[in-house]
This record gives C-alpha cells, structure tokens and sequence, in this order.
C-alpha cells in the first residue's frame, strides 16, 4: 500500500473509532442519567464553591485538609516568597515531624529544583470528596519524584 493510501486508511479509521465512542457516550449519559461533566467540590469548611485558583497550588499554599505544622507552614510562606533553601529546611524539618506528609515531600522536592528547568505535572486528587485516596495518590507523586 502507498503512504497515501495507508494515511487516508488512518484517518477514517480514527474518525470511526471517535463518532462510536462518543456516540456510545452520549448513548450512555442521555439514556441513564447519568452526568458527566465538571463539578466544583464544595468548601467542607465554609459549604461555598471553591474558585479554580483556590484549588491549585505551585506550592506556595497547602491544600490538604486539617491544620499543618508551623514549620510546613514557614516552608509553603518560603516557597511563596521564592527563598527556596529556606523552604529546603523547613520542608526536611516538617518531614522529620510527620515523615508520611506527601504534600511536604512534594514541596520540598519542588523547592530543590528551585528555579531551574523543570517539568509541571497536573494532579487532581479528590481532597474535598475523599482525603485518604487524595493523600495516597500524591504519596504515589512523591514517590515518582523521588525515582527521578
């Protein structure tokens, strides 16, 4: 077969597979109720909807659930204010106080590239919803940090 051929037998085929797909999506969501889209977890504190940038962090704020240590505090306030090697030892002392903080690990990785090239990776983890699987998911980031 020539490359045209095979390119133009690619394509239809890719459109195929996408028009069965959604079509079975929208069979699925318009036949049995069910919803999908984007939902807003509410606040569990104040019961308001949270705005996007509320539920992001670069490391300049904590999104776990529950209060953290003053230090992890000072750490994610020096990560803020870029004074990375600052961060570097608060984040290391917050981990000797609760060495299963994956946020912290996280954080601290973070600070250690400080400003260099680096990569951002997107997590959504349900910590509204589910804070355990939320806590385990980003342990299974820290932990791929780490490998790197």
């Amino acid at each position: 077969m020539s490359q045209k051929n095979e390119t133009t037998v690619l394509a239809l085929a890719l459109l195929l597979t996408v028009g069965i797909v959604g079509g079975g999506v929208w069979w699925f969501t318009n036949g049995s109720g069910v919803k999908i889209g984007n939902t807003i977890i509410p606040n569990q504190e104040t019961g308001s909807n949270l705005s996007l940038q509320d539920r992001i962090s670069f490391g300049e704020k904590s999104l776990t659930p529950g209060d953290i240590s003053p230090v992890k505090k000072a750490g994610v306030q020096a990560i803020a204010a870029k004074s990375y090697d600052q961060a570097i030892a608060n984040f290391t002392a917050a981990l000797k106080l609760n060495r299963n903080d994956p946020e912290a690990l996280i954080f601290l990785n973070n600070a250690r590239i400080k400003s260099s090239k680096s990569y951002t990776i997107v997590a959504s983890v349900p910590l509204g919803t589910d804070p355990n699987a939320a806590l385990e998911i980003l342990r299974g980031i820290a932990q791929a940090q780490n490998e790197n």
